[in-house]
């Protein structure tokens, strides 16, 4: 990035950009797990030379946590199908039922962005029509990061409130719990 003409052509610029972003994104988790592995494993030597008990409970702690980064590895091992890579447009709309409605679809869409950002992902909000009272009448953002399409599709598959904010919840979601 830093070779003579290299920003000269800005679309291929951002393409290499684009790669570069997306190939740290699956090597950094790798370079992070070997990193608390060897911490993992110098606090256990320490903790048996010294026979300390509470550097063997800080070692477990440590373990923990690369065990969920571990986890996180793993589970964007699966995310290889055509177009996981791709960028994802969000839209949430109030439709009818008033300034509950909009109410609603602003907290979902709140929601919503949040999770993205929690992700690390990049959100450029493309639209927003606010109600006069409360809420929004609709919303539209670009999300944008390393796999965006698959972590959204998984994340809000399990939510089954895709897309729009409805006046009454679906009836799977107003049936009473199993006693």
């Amino acid at each position: 990035m830093n070779a003579d003409g290299f920003w000269g052509n800005q679309e291929a610029a951002q393409r290499v950009v684009s790669e570069v972003r997306r190939l740290k994104a699956i090597v950094e988790p790798f370079r992070q797990l070997v990193k608390q592995t060897e911490d993992v494993q110098a606090m256990l030597d320490l903790a048996a030379e010294a026979e300390d008990e509470a550097t063997f409970k800080e070692a477990e702690t440590e373990l923990a946590g690369a065990e969920v980064l571990y986890d996180k590895i793993e589970t964007q091992s699966l995310l290889n199908e055509p177009g996981d890579d791709g960028n994802v447009f969000l839209s949430v709309q109030a439709g009818t039922g008033g300034t509950d409605a909009c109410d609603w679809a602003a907290t979902l869409f709140e929601l919503y962005m949040r999770w993205a950002r929690k992700q690390g992902f990049d959100i450029e909000i493309i639209d927003m029509n606010e109600d006069e009272v409360a809420g929004i009448r609709s919303a539209a953002a670009l999300i944008k990061g390393p796999l965006p399409r698959a972590c959204c599709a998984a994340k809000w598959a399990c939510t089954g409130w895709c897309g729009s904010a409805p006046s009454t919840p679906p009836a799977s979601a107003r049936q009473p719990l199993p006693a």
